[in-house]
């Protein structure tokens, strides 16, 4: 955290604390830096919330996949540096599926700008992640969503 960000919340908990004007046990340091403690830790929650939200892909279903019987949990970048070009999903199958899947990647337009398959093979009452890898030319950051569909 900067420290000009650190010294602007303590000058706005100055101002907030010097204005009260009570006399009571805690003296004006010590609710300064109560404030300026609660400011900080709310700040933090919010920033990892942040954070743990953009490593997380938004990935759909198609209907397709869910007449499968393969349902997801959660999707997330292959990398934390994105030097792997893609997605890992993972999910639950209820019923025994061998299958090729397409995701296809959209931007915020709605138009599709990649697509990467992968070929899964579950047991009922199974669960895997699965992979899926689009070309470098497709810059992620383009990416507004993904949509598993399955291939025919």
């Amino acid at each position: 955290m900067s420290s000009r960000l650190v010294m602007g919340l303590v000058g706005t908990a100055l101002i907030l604390t010097c204005g009260c004007g009570k006399k009571d046990d805690e003296s004006l340091a010590g609710k300064t830096g109560r404030k300026v403690g609660e400011n900080l830790a709310e700040f933090t929650k919010g920033i990892d919330k942040g954070l743990k939200n953009a490593e997380q892909v938004q990935v759909m279903l198609a209907d397709d996949i869910k007449n499968l019987g393969l349902e997801k949990t959660i999707a997330k970048p292959l990398s934390e540096d994105n030097s792997e070009h893609g997605f890992s999903i993972y999910m639950i199958s209820h019923k025994k599926v061998y299958a090729m899947l397409c995701a296809k990647a959209y931007n915020r337009e709605g138009q599709e700008i990649g697509r990467s398959n992968a070929k899964v093979d579950f047991n009922a009452d199974d669960a895997q992640y699965v992979n899926f890898t689009f070309p470098e030319k497709m810059s992620l950051d383009a990416v507004a969503r993904f949509r598993i569909e399955a291939v025919k």
